[in-house]
């Protein structure tokens, strides 16, 4: 399994399959997690990418991506999504993207992101000692991701940001679950996405969640029980921070119950993608 870029979210994402894979089919697979420059395709029975860019591994008999983003749909001069046809397996990580590549690609399979569970403790919502109300958010300072919608809000909530962005503070992975225990609310304000797998990791870890309709997590949640759902605008936004603000129990709740529903889903699509990898290994 290759990553791209060491302690991001392919890294992890990597490490947290193999997890799955020891726990869902043990014995079965020898994994191998490493960056995909360093990694001699022939070597492997399977070579699982998680970046689909890396096309020096898609020759490879059993080469397997992950399919995350819909960027390459908008990449024409560049040969997307042509390119997708080299790789001969792909895993897609939602359902919007699994349907728009449906009789395009043979071999797409709908698996959805995994996170292992056991990497985020769940965590009452907010420093309770700290009256301030704090809103985070992971990720790039896009304007795609959203990021300038949820400056605008946490202001015009007077809420107080915490942000992990790859542009600027950046959080260790082993001090992630400490980021998400120290929110009041996380927010997803993205116009694409495959997951967002730090959506995933923050119902995991019990900070309520304010989303947009978007990627696997928008598959996921229902408004008002697991995540308050929204449009992509300051206004909704700045509406759902301040129903959390002035109801933290509702924030509780929201938490409880997404932890529940995510745990629940990952565990059962552990044996998914277990299932996946041996097809591909005989295939």
């Amino acid at each position: 399994m290759t990553y791209d870029v060491p302690d991001w979210a392919f890294h992890q994402e990597c490490l947290d399959l193999m997890w799955f894979l020891q726990k869902f089919a043990p014995g079965e697979f020898g994994v191998t997690v490493a960056r995909g420059s360093s990694v001699v395709p022939g070597e492997f029975d399977v070579v699982y990418s998680s970046a689909y860019y890396d096309l020096r591994l898609s020759d490879h008999p059993r080469s397997v991506t992950q399919l995350s983003s819909y960027s390459f749909w908008e990449r024409p001069e560049e040969g997307w999504p042509e390119h997708l046809l080299r790789w001969k397996w792909l895993a897609t990580k939602n359902a919007g993207i699994h349907d728009r590549l449906d009789g395009y690609h043979p071999r797409a399979r709908l698996l959805y992101h995994q996170v292992n569970p056991e990497k985020w403790p769940y965590g009452e919502p907010g420093w309770k000692e700290d009256p301030t109300f704090w809103v985070g958010y992971a990720g790039h300072r896009q304007v795609s991701k959203g990021f300038p919608v949820i400056e605008e809000a946490i202001n015009r909530a007077k809420a107080a940001p915490y942000f992990c962005t790859w542009e600027g503070a950046r959080v260790p992975p082993e001090g992630m679950p400490a980021f998400y225990h120290g929110l009041d609310a996380y927010c997803c304000m993205s116009k694409q996405e495959g997951g967002p797998r730090t959506g995933l990791e923050a119902m995991l870890s019990g900070a309520p969640l304010v989303t947009t309709e978007v990627g696997q997590v928008g598959e996921m949640v229902e408004d008002g029980v697991t995540a308050l759902v929204v449009e992509r605008t300051v206004d909704a936004l700045v509406d759902a921070l301040q129903r959390l603000k002035a109801d933290p129990d509702l924030g509780k709740r929201l938490a409880w119950n997404a932890r529940q529903m995510v745990y629940a889903r990952v565990m059962r699509d552990g044996e998914r993608w277990a299932g996946f990898f041996r097809e591909v290994r005989d295939s």
